[in-house]
């Protein structure tokens, strides 16, 4: 399953035009992304203009950080990732190095995180990871190291509070688990040195309280106690693929296809509660997290919304659905017309009267749209709040939004 495709996405130097199975954000390699990961915060928030520096504005459209990076993730949870480049020519102009550092800066533009990593990616729940020589670091929202100790490998994604690691332990055994902000270990998965699992492995993101794991007997619903809470009450269940718990249901995914490019995909999405019952059948090409009710689901070539019962009530008719969803009522979405875009209500129905070449869904009562090759925002009703004069931009998140002249 792929993220949903990247609306807008000529504001980034990646061409992501064709077939939408392609779509998928391409940033520098070290951009640690995972197949499943939807939230339009950790995707589209990204910026790596063709030119200038990035900094932030306000909802008047005013740089509070002014433009100083070359690279920026955008905020979570109070905190963003960012980039600076410093280029060295030698003498006689011959030769120059390239020296890119990546830190991490609070709302008040302050740096949390030295500018002295290879990486740095803000997780969510105010973690922070790093990696440099020595291996991977977690930081909270103030910069507090958690692990003086580095681990080998990039940590997993965040949920309640939660965060997935990985490493070979100091008995040479493969082990799994996640982290809370005092450092403490929780809910290990230890693989033996010959490869065999333990009666129970986790899942590697909780999502309102339960993370998916599996024992001899199929796949569970565990709580935040390691208690069993729930398993399919038909033997044989086997799931391909499971997202974390969004407003009370799971997306997951029970085999697998070929998609256009006959590349193995996870197929027969639908929606489990949390006592894995079945509410949405696994019948869908794509099933992704509900926002504001409603989840958005693939059938064919084509995307439409179910709500909490199943009922399609806005049948799959369009080509492109935004990452964010739903979001104050509306969606943006794409039909018939290549790269052209407009929001839709609830029902299905166009919610503002007027296309755009490019747009983000509304956060904090503004949505990035793009005419005319810029950048601006606009009001629920369409009205531009901050005209359209950037060549880059990320959608509004405590309080600011990335942006580019």
């Amino acid at each position: 399953m792929r993220p949903k495709t990247r609306l807008a996405s000529s504001v980034l130097p990646f061409s992501t035009s064709g077939n939408p199975l392609l779509r998928i954000l391409c940033l520098p390699a070290l951009l640690l992304l995972t197949s499943l990961s939807i939230s339009c915060d950790r995707i589209h928030a990204y910026l790596h203009p063709n030119e200038g520096k990035i900094g932030f504005i306000d909802h008047q459209g005013k740089f509070v950080i002014q433009p100083r990076y070359q690279w920026i993730q955008g905020f979570k949870d109070g905190v963003a990732a960012v980039e600076t480049k410093t280029v060295n020519v030698s003498a006689d102009g011959a030769s120059y190095d390239i020296t890119d550092k990546f830190g991490a800066i609070n709302l008040r533009g302050e740096l949390i995180i030295p500018l002295e990593y290879g990486t740095v990616r803000a997780l969510g729940d105010g973690y922070i990871m790093a990696q440099n020589d020595k291996g991977w670091f977690l930081f909270d929202e103030n910069g507090k190291n958690l692990c003086p100790e580095p681990f080998e490998s990039q940590f997993e994604k965040e949920g309640d509070g939660l965060v997935g690691y990985k490493e070979m332990n100091k008995d040479h055994c493969m082990e799994f688990g996640f982290l809370d902000k005092n450092g403490n270990r929780l809910y290990r998965t230890v693989y033996s040195k010959d490869g065999f699992a333990p009666a129970r492995t986790y899942g590697d993101q909780f999502g309102e309280g339960l993370v998916w794991a599996s024992d001899s007997r199929g796949p569970i619903l565990v709580n935040r106690e390691g208690v069993v809470t729930a398993r399919f009450k038909n033997a044989g269940v086997t799931l391909n693929a499971e997202m974390p718990f969004r407003n009370g249901l799971s997306a997951v995914a029970t085999s697998f296809s070929k998609d256009d490019l006959n590349f193995s995909v996870r197929s027969n999405w639908g929606y489990v509660n949390t006592k894995c019952e079945w509410v949405v059948p696994g019948m869908y090409a794509e099933a992704h997290d509900f926002s504001e009710g409603l989840g958005c689901v693939k059938r064919g070539k084509l995307y439409g919304f179910v709500d909490a019962t199943g009922k399609e009530v806005i049948p799959p008719q369009f080509d492109d659905v935004g990452q964010d969803g739903f979001t104050n009522g509306l969606c943006v979405v794409s039909k018939g017309k290549k790269d052209v875009y407009f929001f839709i209500d609830l029902h299905g129905k166009k919610a503002i009267d007027a296309d755009f070449e490019g747009a983000y869904g509304f956060h904090e009562e503004l949505a990035a749209v793009r005419v005319k090759g810029k950048w601006g925002f606009i009001d629920k009703s369409g009205k531009f709040v901050i005209k359209p004069r950037f060549f880059s931009v990320g959608s509004f998140n405590n309080g600011l939004a990335a942006a580019a002249e």
